[in-house]
């Protein structure tokens, strides 16, 4: 079986994302997204975990069975890097082709993560552009702090759970 690992922040996901996971079901049996705990490299902190596993599943989970979201980093210790993710990952799935599903930004800069080398030799890349949808979990923080409308860059369930609880404030 062919299948992708979407890793990210997802704070909070956005059609951007959504567009992303869309195009890599046309060449993948399953697209599993891994939200992380805290990413290493960001200053800021993340939102509260479960609250963007919640967003990730109103976000990607209308696009089709063939998606899943993992909470596996709530299984890890920090600091959250990508390759101690992959790695339990690889350990459970050794019969699949594995791949990272990233955008070309990232893929740019994969060279650069921490144990880079394993997780070239364990997983295939597959980078797509999301150049197409102009947007960013940045843009939509900053609507929600301007109380700006957050739809149709999120969708209508990940706007209310913002709304709800107040998050980027």
């Amino acid at each position: 079986m062919k299948v992708a690992f979407f890793l990210g922040s997802f704070d909070p996901p956005h059609i951007g994302h959504g567009y992303v996971v869309s195009k890599a079901l046309e060449s993948m049996d399953f697209v599993v997204v891994v939200p992380t705990m805290q990413n290493p490299w960001k200053e800021r902190k993340s939102t509260d975990f479960e609250l963007r596993c919640q967003m990730c599943e109103k976000t990607f989970l209308p696009l089709g069975e063939s998606v899943l979201i993992s909470d596996i980093e709530k299984t890890l210790e920090p600091p959250y890097y990508s390759y101690k993710t992959l790695k339990k990952i690889n350990e459970t799935r050794q019969n699949d082709e594995l791949y990272i599903l990233c955008g070309n930004d990232v893929y740019g800069e994969m060279h650069n993560w921490m144990n880079s080398e394993w997780i070239f030799q364990h997983f295939e890349t597959l980078p797509l552009s999301r150049n197409i949808i102009p947007i960013s979990s940045t843009l939509v923080r900053n609507k929600a702090k301007l109380d700006l409308e957050l739809y149709p860059y999120v969708p209508k369930d990940v706007k209310q759970i913002i709304k709800e609880n107040k998050l980027y404030e």
